[in-house]
């Protein structure tokens, strides 16, 4: 039976987050779960996506087989936020040395397929490392302006947008509002990588992208808060011009 006309094409992976696990919590969160931000899949959908959630392979063989399975049968690739990166390739010390590994495997296998890929927040952060880069810890001050869990999707500070760059050209703008909630920055930006945009406060590095690749794209910031109401940029217009990228590489699955 064919698929309704109605079904969207385009695949977009999504890796999951992580939440629970905590002993003390009691009742289910004493488990660890995959989770997913709920507006994060509708504006996915809003722009034509199928969504495909990509679960969680630990054991590093099945890791690199399974991410390659994701990278050829879908079409894009979206990284989501969450808990702190190993800072460099060379980190022995990960907080989640599991989904490091697994998220890694997946960026490797969409980048040797050619195939858009799109990292929001903790995502930017393991585009930069995965090319060679290195993160840093913000210091207070920076750390207080980037994030505050009390208001989390409501936090906002304002970005720069680098002259010429995809993101200015993109929202026809030199800059505006962002919602983000990070606590690491970039250090060393990877190789291939330009700076796309950053904080107008303190000069931190808030996107990254590779000058080669067909779309390889990090921002620190939240896309799937940021609403025009809101004073913000418009964060749909970033993640419908990801998935129309990887609409237009359909052909290469």
């Amino acid at each position: 039976m064919s698929a309704p006309d109605t079904v969207p094409a385009t695949r977009i992976a999504v890796a999951p987050r992580l939440f629970g696990g905590d002993a003390s919590a009691g009742g289910g969160w004493t488990r660890q779960q995959l989770f997913f931000e709920r507006t994060l899949l509708e504006r996915l959908a809003d722009a034509g996506a199928l969504v495909v959630g990509t679960g969680l392979a630990t054991d590093g063989a099945r890791a690199a087989v399974t991410a390659r399975a994701y990278a050829h049968w879908c079409d894009g690739l979206l990284l989501q936020g969450g808990t702190n990166l190993a800072r460099s390739p060379d980190d022995l010390t990960p907080l989640d040395r599991a989904r490091d590994g697994f998220e890694f495997a997946l960026l490797d296998a969409f980048r040797t397929l050619g195939k858009p890929v799109l990292g929001i927040c903790r995502g930017a952060q393991l585009v930069n490392v995965a090319c060679g880069g290195s993160l840093r810890d913000l210091d207070p001050v920076e750390a207080r302006r980037h994030s505050d869990p009390s208001a989390y999707a409501a936090h906002q500070h304002a970005v720069s947008f680098s002259d010429g760059g995809l993101l200015a050209r993109l929202h026809a703008a030199a800059g505006g509002l962002v919602c983000s909630a990070h606590r690491q920055a970039v250090a060393r930006v990877g190789d291939g990588l330009v700076v796309e945009a950053t904080c107008v406060e303190d000069g931190v590095v808030e996107a990254v992208r590779a000058r080669e690749e067909p779309l390889l794209l990090g921002v620190q910031w939240h896309p799937e808060f940021d609403h025009r109401a809101d004073g913000r940029i418009d964060g749909a217009l970033l993640l419908r011009h990801f998935v129309d990228a990887a609409r237009r590489d359909e052909g290469a699955r």
